[in-house]
């Protein structure tokens, strides 16, 4: 694998279990980590669960898994792919062959 570029770097100093999940979205959001979003082109549903906000493939799905795979607490890209389908479906993304 190619060494990756650094586009960003945040340092963040939050007391641990009281990060407030808000502001650190905003945070990250800038940074580009929204790679789902990108695939998507578009944010996650309001409704996830009852509307579908679109639809990525498994394709897409791998390169996102492969990307985001050092960032992860696995190393097998399927277990990757099955942790960013779950965060996929919880934006109201669904993923399709």
């Amino acid at each position: 694998m190619a060494p990756k570029k650094l586009t960003h770097q945040v340092a963040l100093e939050l007391a641990a279990g009281n990060a407030p999940v808000v502001d650190l979205g905003k945070m990250l959001g800038q940074t580009g980590v929204n790679l789902v979003e990108k695939a998507l082109g578009d944010k996650g549903s309001s409704r996830p669960g009852h509307e579908v906000a679109g639809k990525i493939t498994t394709a897409q799905l791998r390169e996102i898994a492969e990307r985001k795979l050092p960032d992860l607490n696995t190393s097998d890209v399927e277990m990757a792919m099955r942790t960013i389908a779950g965060t996929a479906r919880s934006m109201g993304v669904a993923v399709v062959d």
